[in-house]
């Protein structure tokens, strides 16, 4: 007789707290959480990111925070999806069908150790600490978004199109005039303009039309869609879930940490020039990051023993005050190309006032 499975754990040892935009954050109820604004947040915009570096406000966050827990460690826990009752589940998958996953699982792992020396010492990597852990579901914004997605197609492919055929493994390619029969082609006026067009060259004529641009993978006027632009980063959020270990689009989450309430923590002298410095800022998660991929979630698993010297550092001093911070972190998956801009926040959560002594021990 097989074994039976144990059972799953709930989730959300944290209470949450609905918060008003309007409300000061110092008024946030202690060991109390509430998502926070995705606009509040400035994220890269095209076209032309890599010279002009533009970023302007978010649209809202494409997932919502329902669940987040607090758990002490003995050593670090990774893959906690699997052990959960994941909140995504449970909920109407409709217009989604799985394109994004249902739940989309952050687990930081925070050490509780003091620092290695900084001249001779050794990154311990692993030992006690603590994980929080964010669940997160489409929000209103990220369903709707996600269901006029729409079908993308390559101009290439698109018979309607003048770059139809046009792509042939080449990033570059000497665009064709449309298929006989097509639609573009079978318009009579398009014939017409056709016609003239090559009498006009046989002539010798100087005048032309203005060629249509060579196809190009990560230019946006070479593809069609019935999706919004806003949907450049579903687009990049689902590729990001569907890559596999090692590629670089897994080296393209990010985070942003935001202490709110910076003046009033309490914050010792050089804690606080360390904070300033790196307050807000967003980081990629290149080497501290690990991934797993369920059938119905997707869990990124920050490593902060593993981040550099002065940033645990940092967080250490904030460790010792944060009863009184208030913080928000961020997530979203960094665009480069025009193709993957604008950038849009995959989510965002305050946290008030946390006392790490109440954190549950993680009986998983």
């Amino acid at each position: 007789m097989a074994a039976a499975r144990p059972a799953k754990l709930p989730v959300g040892t944290l209470k949450r707290f609905d918060a008003a935009a309007s409300m000061d954050p110092q008024e946030m109820p202690e060991q109390t959480w509430c998502n926070t604004d995705g606009t509040t947040f400035d994220t890269r915009v095209g076209p032309g990111y890599s010279s002009n570096k533009r970023k302007e406000p978010s649209k809202q966050c494409i997932y919502e925070c329902v669940a987040i827990d607090l758990f002490s460690t003995d050593a670090k826990i990774s893959h906690v999806a699997r052990l959960m009752e994941l909140p995504g589940d449970k909920l109407d998958d409709s217009g989604n069908d799985g394109y994004l996953p249902r739940t989309f699982v952050v687990n930081c792992q925070i050490p509780n150790y003091a620092c290695e020396n900084a001249i001779w010492g050794v990154c311990a990597g692993d030992g006690v600490g603590y994980s929080l852990v964010f669940y997160f579901c489409l929000s209103a914004y990220g369903r709707e978004v996600v269901a006029r997605r729409g079908r993308l197609i390559s101009a290439a492919d698109s018979e309607d199109s003048d770059l139809y055929g046009t792509l042939d493994g080449s990033s570059h390619s000497t665009p064709r005039h449309s298929k006989p029969g097509s639609r573009r082609g079978s318009n009579s006026g398009n014939s017409q303009a056709a016609a003239a067009a090559a009498a006009a060259a046989s002539a010798g004529s100087s005048s032309s039309a203005t060629p249509s641009p060579p196809y190009e993978k990560d230019n946006p006027a070479c593809f069609t869609s019935h999706a919004e632009p806003s949907d450049a980063a579903v687009r990049l959020l689902h590729n990001f879930t569907l890559s596999e270990e090692g590629s670089e689009l897994r080296q393209r989450f990010k985070a942003m940490t935001r202490l709110v309430n910076l003046d009033s923590a309490g914050l010792g002298g050089a804690t606080k020039r360390i904070v300033t410095m790196y307050n807000g800022t967003p980081f990629l998660i290149r080497t501290c990051s690990v991934f797993w991929r369920g059938d119905t979630y997707f869990e990124v698993d920050v490593d902060v023993h593993r981040f550099s010297y002065a940033a645990r550092v940092g967080l250490n001093g904030v460790k010792e005050r944060i009863k009184d911070v208030v913080f928000d972190f961020g997530f979203v998956i960094e665009g480069h190309s025009d193709f993957e801009l604008p950038e849009n926040m995959l989510g965002a959560v305050r946290l008030s006032k946390l006392d790490l002594s109440l954190a549950k021990p993680f009986k998983g």
